[in-house]
């Protein structure tokens, strides 16, 4: 098997389209889970679902869309490393859901 047949791509995790104006600004977002995902060694869907999650919410109410990315990233990794999404799940059992909380 090649890297390409093991890789994720894209369009396999980011499943909220209608957050991305386009292409370039898909990929850069991907390549923010991407990277948070490697760090935190956590599986990438599980990340871009939370990465999703926030993002939409923040989208929502921001003026200048252009620093999404860090911000986004920001949360996600510090809900991660405050465990309030455990490794096995995406919420975990008894833990905080983060949709139901105020970023």
């Amino acid at each position: 098997m090649n890297d390409s047949t093991n890789a994720t791509s894209e369009t396999d995790v980011l499943l909220r389209h209608h957050l991305y104006s386009n292409i370039n600004e898909r990929r850069r977002h991907f390549g923010a889970i991407k990277s948070i995902a490697d760090e935190l060694q956590r599986p990438l869907p599980e990340i871009a679902q939370l990465y999703e999650d926030i993002l939409e919410y923040l989208r929502g109410r921001a003026q200048v869309t252009d620093f999404l990315p860090i911000l986004v990233s920001k949360k996600v990794r510090e809900l991660c490393r405050r465990n309030v999404v455990k490794k096995t799940s995406p919420f975990g059992q008894g833990k905080e859901n983060p949709r139901e909380r105020r970023f």
